[in-house]
């Protein structure tokens, strides 16, 4: 897939494109990767969720069950990824039981996932 966004020159083509292919991220759009653009909770999860399952080997076994009290504010391509961090306890609320899924993320909040998920 390419991206009208995503030259084939520049530093961040090949990761991108590995990433895409392992169906660990997608476009912005069909034609469209936007990749200076900020990365929201929700969107991070997703990603990280996807190559954690790849990594295993396996489908992650997570949990149906609401963890937070914004849940219904998760886009419901997310969701599953949202649960199964929850349930891992890969990810916490940012605020008081609330996920804040539209937020941008920090990359501490990155550093705190990977460091879990690698601890796993």
């Amino acid at each position: 897939q390419t991206f009208a966004d995503v030259g084939s020159a520049d530093w961040y083509a090949q990761p991108i494109s590995i990433a895409v292919k392992a169906g660990i991220v997608t476009g912005k759009s069909a034609n469209s990767f936007a990749p200076n653009a900020q990365i929201t909770r929700e969107e991070m999860v997703t990603m990280m969720m996807r190559a954690y399952a790849i990594n295993k080997s396996e489908s992650v076994a997570g949990t149906s069950a609401s963890s937070f009290s914004d849940e219904d504010n998760v886009s419901p391509w997310a969701l599953k990824y949202v649960r199964e961090a929850a349930s891992l306890q890969f990810v916490n609320g940012r605020e008081a039981g609330k996920f804040v899924p539209s937020g941008v993320s920090t990359r501490a909040e990155a550093a705190a996932i990977l460091t879990r998920i690698l601890a796993e």
